[in-house]
């Protein structure tokens, strides 16, 4: 199981780390490069705000294009928080902007990574000491683009549906938000 290669894929997301894991992430889906652009993201600031922010707007903006073979992947840090809090902040936010949230018919998927994306890259980089409390960011500061292996093995791992006996329940969250993508743009 893997993404439609024939959509192009928008990322929003909080920093360029977020980014770059998710490029790798869907490149290794076998989506081209030129089919993959993101939002830009602050280089200042808040990531959490911005994301929030700018969802209702990409997601009016996926609507306006009438579907037509886009999707929005989404990526915003959960950090102290539950993961549930963030998808009922993003909808609240989306209510309060007179925007619909998002509907689940639609091609738009959202990674909330516990405590930070940095979490996953360590996991996917075959770190066995890893929990969701502590936070790791920062930790490829200036080196971004090394989180390429460990976004190419979950992107193998989501694909072939090997994700039992996951430690990180964000992980499977992700998974759950990948499966649901593929659904909806086979």
């Amino acid at each position: 199981m893997k993404l439609n290669n024939e959509y192009k894929y928008v990322i929003l997301c909080e920093d360029r780390q977020m980014e770059c894991f998710i490029r790798y992430f869907l490149e290794e889906q076998g989506i081209e490069k030129r089919k993959i652009s993101n939002v830009d993201f602050p280089g200042k600031g808040c990531g959490e705000q911005y994301v929030r922010e700018h969802f209702p707007v990409e997601l009016k903006n996926l609507r306006t294009r009438n579907y037509n073979l886009t999707a929005l992947f989404v990526c915003i840090d959960c950090d102290k928080h539950d993961v549930e809090d963030i998808y009922k902040e993003l909808d609240e936010y989306c209510k309060e902007v007179k925007i619909p949230g998002r509907n689940r018919k639609e091609p738009a998927v959202i990674f909330i990574p516990k405590r930070n994306i940095e979490t996953w890259i360590k996991y996917y980089s075959g770190e066995l000491d890893i929990d969701e409390i502590r936070d790791y960011a920062h930790f490829l500061r200036g080196r971004e683009a090394d989180c390429r292996p460990a976004a190419q093995k979950m992107s193998v791992c989501f694909m072939e549906g090997d994700i039992t006996g996951e430690r990180l329940p964000s992980i499977t969250g992700a998974y759950g938000e990948y499966v649901h993508l593929v659904e909806v743009t086979a």
